[in-house]
Parts: C-alpha cells; structure tokens; sequence
C-alpha cells in the first residue's frame, strides 16, 4: 500500500460538513425504523447528487461521516459509534495499536462498504412482501388515470413483479374503474396483451371522454341560456 495521506485536519471537517456549504434540503434523522430506510437512502442520494461538486461529496471519508451525522437514536446509538470509529480506523489507524490505515480518505470503496453496512443492518426485509399486499388490493377508486398508473408501475417496481408478467396485466385490469375497463374492451381492435397498449389505451379512452365532455358543455350552456332568455 502506497503511503497513507494525512488525515483531513479536524477544523476542515467540520467546515466541510457545515450545511451552510451544502445546497438542498438535508435529509431528516434517520432513527433505524426500518420502514423509513427507503425513504431516508433515496433522500441522501438526493443530497449527495445536489452537491456532488461540493468537497465534503468529494471525499469517502467525510462523506460517510455526514451520513452517520443524520443517524441518531436509542436503537442505533451504538451502530453508529461503532461505524463511526471503524471508519476513523479505517482512514487514520492506531499507532499506539499497531492499528494501520487501510483506505485513502478520497477512496470510493470506504463509502461503498459504509453504505453496504448500512443496508445490511437496515434493509426492510419485509418492503416486497407489503408492496406485494398493496397491489393485489390496489384500485383507481378516485385517482386519476395517470396518478393509477403511475403509482401501479411503482408498486410493481417495489413488489419486484415482472410488468410484462400476465399477472402484471391481470392485477392493472383488474383495478380499472369498470367504465374505463369496458370502453377498452369495446375497442376495435382491442390492445394487445402488454401492460403498456393497456395503459395507453386507458388513457385514450379518459382523454377522449374529456374531449367529448368539454366539447358537449357549450352547446349544453347555450341551449340553457336561450332557455332562461325565452322565459324573460
């Protein structure tokens, strides 16, 4: 191994992590409940992608330590100390130890095996199973028909379904509003087997309806107000 560089001083980590460096909203405390690992990991990503040219995204090292700085609570109080000091080790050693230093500070390898540690403590394992759940009893109900399929590729997406799968197709027909569902049907011809014509074709079809009702409103308007101008 090449010679390990200093470590950043102290007074420069703390500038670097200093939100007044960062742009973006920071992500909220993560508190280990496994439910919000999703949310919470999408979020820093987002963080990270915002400031990617920023130095405090430039290094491994202080970029990990950024991310445990937003990792706090009872449960995982002692996840985070002993990430926090495997990382210090990891980048700066312990001489008096005989502890050395096995990764540069600016080495991308330290933050990918800070966020394997991370997804493996707090993975939801149960995310596919209620993402699965949340499909089979997923409707239109009052969604509008890009909100329905919209939010049906995404929990299909989270139930780790094929969407070229007929059972992809089964569930998405099945949860159509039975008007959209029928004008499908009475298409000529019909869409094909495939998830997207099915999707396309339901938005056509509410598209279409729009157009008729907006084209039928004025004339209802007129008629109504020749109506109440004859009984003047």
């Amino acid at each position: 191994m090449e010679a390990q560089q200093d470590p950043v001083p102290y007074e420069e980590q703390m500038l670097l992590l200093s939100d007044d460096s960062l742009k973006g909203i920071a992500p909220m405390m993560f508190d280990g409940n496994r439910h919000n690992t999703e949310q919470f990991t999408h979020k820093f990503m987002l963080y990270r992608m915002i400031n990617q040219d920023m130095p405090t995204m430039k290094n491994a090292y202080i970029q990990a330590a950024l991310a445990l700085s937003f990792i706090r609570g009872p449960a995982i109080n002692n996840w985070v100390l002993q990430q926090t000091n495997k990382l210090y080790l990891n980048c700066n050693g312990n001489m008096p130890n005989r502890v050395v230093p096995t990764y540069y500070t600016n080495d991308e390898s330290l933050w990918v095996a800070f966020e394997q540690d991370f997804q493996r403590a707090f993975t939801d394992t149960t995310l596919e199973q209620r993402a699965h759940g949340e499909l089979t009893n997923f409707t239109m109900e009052n969604k509008s028909v890009n909100e329905y399929v919209t939010q049906f590729k995404h929990l299909l997406q989270r139930a780790g379904w094929d969407c070229t799968a007929c059972g992809s197709l089964f569930q998405f027909k099945r949860g159509l509003n039975q008007g959209i569902h029928l004008k499908i049907l009475q298409r000529e011809p019909m869409p094909t087997k495939t998830l997207d014509n099915w999707e396309e074709a339901a938005q056509k079809e509410v598209e279409c309806q729009a157009f008729i009702d907006a084209s039928l409103r004025p004339r209802n308007f007129y008629k109504n107000w020749n109506g109440r101008k004859e009984e003047c």
